[in-house]
C-alpha cells in the first residue's frame, strides 16, 4: 500500500467509527441525516475508488498515457475525497453542537471545544483499534471491493 491507500484506509476506518456512533446518539435531531448522507459518500467514494497504483492508472486511462496523466487523476481523487472529508467534519460539529445543546441550551463555544475534543480522542482511539482488527482478518475475509486490495499487513 503506497501512502494514499493507507490515508484512505485511516479515513475509512474513522468513517465507520462515525458511523457506528451516529448508530447510538438520537436520529431526532435534524442535522444528523445530511451527515449520515455525507457520510455514506465519503464512504462509497473511499472503498469504491480504483486501485490507484500509477500503473493500474495508466491502464485505466487507455494503455500507455502519459505518467503525468495519471499523477493528476490521483491527485484530483484525492482533493475530492479530502473535501468530502472536510465536509463531513464540519456537519459533525454542527451535529455534536446540536445534540450538547438540546440538553443544555447555555452551553458555551468552550465548554463545547472541550467536550469535542474528549471526543475526538476517542473516536480516533477507535479507528485505530477498528484499524487493528480488520487487519488482523484473514486476508479472505476482507472485502475486494474496499479497493484496496491485499491490505499490507506491517501497516
Amino acid at each position: 500500500m503506497d501512502h494514499f491507500d493507507t490515508v484512505c484506509f485511516d479515513r475509512l476506518c474513522e468513517s465507520a467509527v462515525l458511523d457506528m456512533i451516529l448508530g447510538v446518539l438520537p436520529k431526532d435531531i435534524p442535522s444528523r441525516r445530511e451527515l449520515h448522507i455525507q457520510n455514506q459518500k465519503l464512504q462509497r467514494m473511499l472503498t469504491n475508488r480504483d486501485n490507484n497504483s500509477l500503473r493500474a492508472a495508466l491502464v485505466k486511462l487507455g494503455g500507455p498515457a502519459s505518467v503525468e496523466k495519471a499523477q493528476r487523476a490521483k491527485e484530483k481523487q484525492a482533493l475530492e475525497i479530502s473535501q468530502q472529508a472536510k465536509k463531513v467534519r464540519v456537519l459533525l460539529n454542527i451535529y455534536l453542537k446540536d445534540f450538547m445543546r438540546r440538553d443544555n441550551p447555555k452551553l458555551t463555544n468552550t465548554e463545547f471545544q472541550m467536550w469535542k475534543k474528549k471526543f475526538e480522542e476517542g473516536t480516533k482511539q477507535s479507528a485505530i483499534k477498528f484499524k487493528e482488527h480488520v487487519l488482523k482478518l484473514p486476508q479472505k475475509a476482507t472485502p475486494k471491493r474496499i479497493g484496496f486490495g491485499l491490505i499490507n499487513k506491517s501497516n
